[in-house]
């Protein structure tokens, strides 16, 4: 009878342990920071019923003026501590914008990029005629109640020879973009972490750095060689206060189970094991769902 009440006693243990550590788990999970970034296609109703911490969507549902968000339905995102963000591109005019047709025969617009149709790369960024549309721009984001701007185009002094003028042009921008919104407002950019090399300055300008396709291009995962390297040039960043949000397009949209699942719990584990916060977007990158995945993200 003892030997009896024993095994009972084990069995007991063993299984209150795992309840605790599957609790220990779940709210690990429920807790850890997540974010969401839908620039199409989304419901401030939808989003404000999600429990992201971070949000970055467009001012506007079309991009222009007459489709601009007003201040209850940004409003309405926050619920919950919401931070909302913006996205703002200040290294390419985009010809759906409300400055466009002021500034389309400028001789600091380039050419319809190839890549993304409808955008121009800027010739110089802190041009009086780009940084007064760019001005506009951040006031009207301020205006409408966002907590800040999503940075795109930072990465465009890239395009250039001489990167180490552009590089400068663009920090000037982004000083006055800090200027504009002023010390409360956020300010997140996308893939700029070795601007860092040319004026270390970045990091107190910055409150998010955003990074995409570290872990996986699409569904094939990366080198460890690879987002290694990246994890160390994004360090003087996060040694500064600076938080990163990783975006990896790993989720094929087949459904959350099998090798589906599995990848995306990959991503988000190296993500987090690195000090990111994740988002685990669709494959296509087109950032038009609200991709909230149970126990992940979202819910």
């Amino acid at each position: 009878m003892m030997r009896y009440y024993k095994y009972i006693l084990t069995v007991f243990f063993v299984v209150t342990i795992l309840i605790l550590s599957g609790c220990a788990k779940a709210n690990k999970t429920e807790n850890a920071k997540t974010w969401l970034c839908q620039f199409q296609n989304f419901s401030p109703s939808s989003i404000s019923k999600t429990n992201f911490n971070i949000v970055v969507v467009d001012y506007s549902y079309d991009g222009s003026d007459s489709k601009a968000l007003n201040a209850t339905e940004v409003e309405e995102m926050k619920s919950g501590g919401k931070i909302v963000l913006a996205y703002m591109n200040v290294g390419y005019a985009e010809e759906w914008r409300f400055y466009w047709n002021k500034i389309k025969n400028a001789t600091f617009v380039g050419n319809d990029d190839t890549r993304w149709r409808g955008e121009h790369l800027i010739l110089d960024f802190d041009n009086p005629i780009w940084e007064n549309a760019m001005h506009q721009y951040v006031s009207k984001i301020k205006n409408a109640g966002f907590d800040g701007v999503y940075l795109d185009g930072v990465d465009a002094y890239k395009s250039f020879q001489d990167e180490k003028k552009h590089a400068g042009e663009m920090v000037t921008l982004l000083k006055d973009v800090r200027k504009w919104l002023g010390s409360e407002e956020k300010i997140s950019i996308l893939n700029a972490y070795d601007l860092y090399d040319f004026d270390h300055s970045i990091v107190n300008l910055v409150n998010y750095l955003s990074v995409e396709s570290l872990f996986y291009l699409k569904t094939r995962k990366r080198r460890t060689s690879y987002y290694s390297s990246i994890l160390n040039e994004i360090k003087p960043f996060i040694e500064n206060g600076v938080e990163v949000l990783s975006v990896d397009y790993v989720d094929d949209g087949s459904g959350y189970s099998g090798e589906n699942m599995e990848r995306i719990e990959d991503y988000v584990e190296l993500a987090r094991k690195s000090g990111l916060v994740p988002y685990a977007a669709r494959s296509n990158m087109k950032l038009n769902n609200l991709n909230v995945i149970p126990g992940i993200q979202g819910e």
